[in-house]
């Protein structure tokens, strides 16, 4: 059975991280090993890894780089044929790699599988099911995913080849995830698995909620693809141009709601040069009555 290496990048937060662990450990799959990324935190990881000393391998930054780098480190000291990302805070159903691994070992053609997953928050019980996208359609998943980045990184198991032959993951990027999925989308098949075999966790001060940022990165990520993948731009037509004008928008709403306003001047110019669909006198108006009261 092949090799599949679990890579859990971590930042302080180690109030979830056994958790995390454990719900590798509790794979009915049994080929895998753990390698656990302490990417220059602050408090003692170490302490709170000791559990584990015998079941993990754990690489160290010593300073603070990201979650793109850290993941890039525990790649490189991996050995496994297929990459499973778990973030420290997020959990894996325990069946994901059993079901997963099959459909790469018997795809040879295809770069990553991925599935719906659970949203949940840690003060409550319940999960919350979340449609990944392109179920229905994963031939088209490139195109539909540049529309919607609905992917949980846990959720998908990668072909370690794939990673390589991209070029990992963009370590000066809040988009990481997404843009190397893409990435590797526009150059390989993709499998969709009906088993939801990921739990995304929601709490407080999560790096995903910093909308200003990430609309900066999926912008900068999407201008990028499109200029390297012409063919893949022409596939897309004018909503191509729409959706990139669409995301200038919100990042300027994200500056306003801010009480940014200079900021958010030029993402607004942009998404107007872009398309006429979201700057127009109506969205003005609507942003000045709601922000002034007029």
């Amino acid at each position: 059975m092949p090799l599949v290496s679990v890579i859990i990048p971590i930042y302080n937060r180690i109030d979830y991280i056994r958790e995390a662990i454990n719900s590798v450990l509790e794979q009915t799959y049994k080929e895998y090993e753990i390698i656990v990324v302490n990417d220059g935190s602050s408090v003692d990881v170490k302490e709170a890894l000791e559990p584990y000393k015998d079941k993990i391998v754990c690489l160290y930054h010593q300073e603070n780089r990201g979650i793109a780098a850290a993941r890039n480190t525990g790649i490189k000291g991996s050995k496994g044929k297929y990459i499973a990302l778990l973030d420290e805070d997020d959990l894996f159903e325990h069946q994901k790699l059993e079901i997963q691994v099959p459909i790469l070992e018997n795809n040879p053609e295809v770069g990553f599988v991925y599935s719906d997953f659970y949203t949940f928050y840690t003060e409550q019980t319940e999960k919350t099911l979340c449609f990944a996208v392109g179920r229905n359609n994963p031939e088209k998943f490139a195109q539909t995913f540049f529309f919607n980045c609905s992917v949980a990184p846990p959720s998908t198991l990668i072909r370690r080849t794939c990673i390589e032959n991209v070029g990992f993951f963009d370590d000066v990027s809040p988009h990481d995830d997404g843009d190397l999925l893409l990435r590797i989308a526009l150059r390989w098949r993709v499998k969709f698995s009906d088993y939801p075999c990921a739990r995304v966790r929601y709490h407080d001060n999560q790096t995903s909620l910093n909308r200003i940022e990430m609309y900066k990165a999926v912008i900068k990520s999407w201008e990028k693809i499109l200029s390297t993948n012409p063919e893949f731009k022409n596939s897309l037509g004018v909503e191509a141009s729409n959706k990139v004008s669409e995301l200038y928008f919100k990042l300027g709403m994200a500056y306003v709601n801010k009480n940014m306003m200079k900021n958010s001047i030029a993402p607004f110019k942009s998404s107007r040069q872009l398309s006429k669909k979201y700057v127009n006198i109506r969205s003005i108006f609507t942003i000045l009555r709601n922000r002034f009261w007029i």
